[in-house]
């Protein structure tokens, strides 16, 4: 869950509106953030995974870094940039292997889907703060 006291410091210089369009911002485009990450596992596309976590983690991280969701995609991403690591420097991933990453990955992102869903309806009610 977000902190609110810290979120409340964070945008303490912002705006009212402009708090409201950030979190407008972040609850519209989420469901596409998602789909775009689930894509990526179903074709199994690690640099597209990669580069969708890292961006899901950025904007997640403008609210709350403390959130589980947070730390979930932030161990997406990292598990899937030491994987390209070792890969780029000559690991080749048996079948097993590769079935065994893929399954810790869709069951993380599992829990980030459970987990960011709370953060959106989290971030529903803290806009009503913001909504003159």
């Amino acid at each position: 869950m977000i902190n609110e006291k810290q979120f409340l410091e964070k945008y303490v210089h912002f705006d009212k509106e402009t708090v409201a369009e950030i979190i407008d911002i972040f609850i519209n485009e989420y469901q596409e953030r998602v789909d775009r990450i689930s894509r990526s596992l179903d074709m199994r596309s690690l640099e597209n995974l990669q580069k969708n976590a890292h961006a899901s983690r950025v904007v997640i991280g403008n609210f709350d870094i403390d959130t589980r969701a947070f730390h979930e995609i932030s161990e997406i991403e990292d598990q899937v940039r030491l994987l390209l690591q070792e890969i780029k420097e000559g690991k080749n991933l048996s079948q097993n292997e590769e079935e065994v990453f893929f399954n810790k990955i869709e069951k993380t992102f599992d829990d980030f889907k459970r987990d960011s869903r709370r953060l959106v309806s989290q971030l529903k009610e803290i806009r009503k703060h913001y909504v003159t």
